[in-house]
């Protein structure tokens, strides 16, 4: 399994029953699955309660607002959604740069088969709602993420800590265009994997067995 971190949650911290959290995890996923089906715009405080059977005053004793339950969602998806990516088997042949690919393309593959998901990520990031906040920061570092797989002779390198302060800038345009139909799964792999290459410089070709 890829990561075995858990999902942030940006609800204020407080100690929570087992019943309230299983409440507070179902408010979550109802709402993940009405933004995956029907889109972030047809998210309804109203519509949540109704699903789950929880009264629209008690969703409000989880949530702060409606911005704050779709941050929660679309963090539980991505958390969720990374799990599953499986590290490549490395060899003494496998490069730093195909086992980056390999992720990105996963990454990118994701994002094309949710497009409700990654509307509702850009709308969120684009806004200024305080709620926000977290998952701006979450997507900003985003390359830490890619960190995780490779081994420290990598991870500490300056010129690949440099990569890491883009990439979610380069996902998100990507992203950005995927969703329009303006660019294809192959064609955002190569420009976002063109561009950590030049970064990254002759790291790109190193061998996994050196990390």
């Amino acid at each position: 399994m890829a990561n075995q971190n858990s999902p942030q949650t940006h609800t204020v911290t407080r100690r929570l029953t087992p019943e309230a959290q299983e409440t507070k995890s179902n408010i979550i996923s109802a709402a993940r699955g009405i933004i995956e089906k029907e889109g972030h715009e047809s998210l309804q405080i109203a519509k949540i309660a109704k699903k789950t059977g929880v009264a629209r005053i008690t969703i409000y004793r989880y949530f702060s607002s409606r911005e704050h339950i779709i941050v929660e969602a679309l963090s539980e998806w991505a958390w969720s959604t990374i799990r599953t990516f499986q590290i490549p088997a490395t060899n003494e042949q496998t490069s730093f740069g195909e086992h980056i690919t390999a992720f990105v393309r996963f990454l990118v593959q994701k994002a094309a088969e949710n497009p409700n998901m990654i509307r509702a990520t850009i709308a969120s990031i684009a806004s200024n709602d305080p709620s926000t906040r977290a998952l701006q920061d979450s997507f900003k570092d985003s390359m830490g993420i890619i960190l995780n797989f490779v081994g420290s002779h990598f991870r500490e390198d300056p010129r690949v800590l440099k990569a890491s302060s883009i990439l979610g800038h380069l996902l998100l345009g990507n992203f950005i265009l995927l969703c329009a139909d303006n660019t294809t799964i192959e064609a955002s792999v190569s420009e976002i994997t063109s561009t950590l290459k030049l970064l990254v410089g002759d790291i790109w070709g190193e061998s996994m067995g050196q990390a």
